[in-house]
């Protein structure tokens, strides 16, 4: 059994551990921006998904597109289930109503995963341009 930390080998042909770095910049995006205006979640949700794409795409060592769209569904995923922590533990225990984390407008929240994920796409083509231009550099290319 090898270590968690090292990439994946030849053969595999998805990095777990690439999609979750990827995805923290945007299920704590989300989570954070939560109480603010629609402005304000779409606008730091959506860099923080490119972001996440772009962590996504150094670390994969190949199909960094993939990688990247996959981190940023992995985030809302994480977003989702936390909100569904916060009301399980809600349930459960006599404390006040949290701080409401649910998005305000499930339509515009689907139009915000849906360009998070392509802007996160676009974030993890700009690691492998980036890193294939800089190893091209670095041979004399």
């Amino acid at each position: 059994m090898g270590n968690m930390f090292q990439r994946a080998r030849s053969g595999s042909r998805f990095e777990m551990i690439a999609a979750a770095w990827g995805a923290l910049p945007p299920a704590i995006a989300l989570m954070a921006l939560s109480p603010f205006s629609d402005a304000v979640i779409f606008s730091g949700s959506l860099l923080a998904f490119f972001a996440g794409g772009f962590l996504a795409g150094i670390r994969a060592t190949r199909a960094r597109v993939v990688h990247g769209a996959a981190a940023a569904l992995l985030g809302v995923g994480v977003y989702l289930c936390f909100i569904a922590l916060t009301r399980a533990v809600s349930l459960l225990s006599s404390t006040p109503e949290p701080v409401s984390l649910e998005p305000s407008d499930p339509a515009r929240f689907a139009i915000l995963v849906v360009a998070g994920v392509a802007l996160a796409a676009a974030g993890a083509f700009g690691a492998g341009a980036l890193l294939s231009s800089s190893g091209a550099s670095r041979l004399g290319g």
